[in-house]
C-alpha cells in the first residue's frame, strides 16, 4: 500500500488534495484509507475530486493487455528508452571493481582478526603455563654486624 501522508503541492495547507486517485484505485493503507474517509465528510473538494475519478477503475478494467502495452508505447517510445552500448560495459567494470574491493577488505579484516585472536590466545597460554618453576621465597636469616670499629675515615 501507498503512504501519502504529507503529501500534496507546495505550499498547499489541504494535505489530502493528492489522495483522491490512491483511494479510487485502493492504494491506500488500511490507516489512510480511514483517516481520507473521515476527511471528506466534511470537505466538499475532495468528494467532488472522487466523484470525478469514480469511472476510472470500471474504464482501466476494460482495457486487454495489449491496450495497455499500446498506451505505455505510446508514452514511452522504444528508442527514447535505449541505453548507450557503452553503459553495459561500464557498469560491469564497476561492480567487478566493487567486488574485487568487497573481497580484498573481507580477507584483509579476516587477517587481522586471526593474527589478534592468536595474540590473545598464546598471551593467554603462555601466562596459565609459566615456563620456568615458581620461586619459593626462603626465610630471611638475622645479620650481625662485625668489625665496624676498624673502619674511621676523615674527611677533609
Amino acid at each position: 500500500m501507498i503512504s501519502l501522508r504529507g503529501l500534496g503541492p507546495p505550499g498547499d495547507n489541504h494535505l489530502h488534495v493528492m489522495w483522491d486517485a490512491a483511494y479510487v484505485l485502493g492504494s491506500l493503507s488500511a490507516t489512510d484509507w480511514r483517516e481520507f474517509e473521515a476527511h471528506m465528510a466534511g470537505c466538499p473538494q475532495c468528494r467532488q475530486a472522487v466523484a470525478e475519478l469514480s469511472g476510472i477503475p470500471a474504464m482501466l478494467a476494460q482495457l486487454d493487455r495489449s491496450e495497455v502495452c499500446a498506451i505505455n508505447e505510446a508514452d514511452h517510445p522504444s528508442g527514447a528508452t535505449e541505453m548507450p552500448p557503452e553503459l553495459l560495459p561500464s557498469m560491469q567494470a564497476a561492480v567487478r571493481l566493487h567486488r574485487v574491493r568487497s573481497r580484498r577488505m573481507t580477507w584483509v579484516v579476516s587477517a587481522a582478526a586471526a593474527v589478534i585472536l592468536t595474540i590473545c590466545v598464546l598471551v593467554g597460554v603462555h601466562g596459565r603455563f609459566p615456563t620456568s618453576p615458581p620461586q619459593t621465597a626462603l626465610p630471611a636469616l638475622p645479620m650481625d654486624q662485625i668489625g665496624t670499629t676498624l673502619l674511621a675515615s676523615t674527611v677533609a
